[in-house]
């Protein structure tokens, strides 16, 4: 092993120039890797929410909480992730705010809301 480094150093030292030129490049590689290089300077270390807003226009507030907000709200307790999911009753409507536990930065969305306007009234 001792012969091997030797080697090395000996080479280094006969191809300064080569040494000089990768070492340049690395550092650029380097440096534009920092640049690049996404920081949050403040993360935000809260859960991801979502307030869910159920309305019918001309329906009494047992009406929209029968027909509208408990399938909802049978829908959002399937989603995986998902830490609470409460309901309040209004006299406009039902509003229900849902948290979902912290994801691996970088993982897809628990659940795309897009998915369910093609079935939602």
């Amino acid at each position: 092993m001792q012969k091997f480094v030797e080697r090395i150093i000996a080479w280094s030292l006969h191809n300064h120039l080569v040494v000089l030129f990768l070492t340049e490049l690395m550092a650029a590689v380097g440096v534009v890797c920092y640049l690049n290089t996404p920081v949050e300077a403040y993360p935000d270390v809260t859960n991801a929410r979502a307030v869910v807003i159920t309305q019918w226009p001309g329906r009494g507030a047992e009406e929209v909480e029968k027909f509208v907000t408990v399938p909802v709200m049978a829908q959002l307790n399937t989603i995986p992730r998902k830490s609470v999911v409460r309901s309040a009753t209004h006299s406009s409507g039902d509003s229900f705010p849902s948290g979902f536990r912290a994801r691996p930065s970088g993982s897809r969305s628990a659940w795309d809301s897009s998915s369910c306007s093609a079935s939602c009234p």
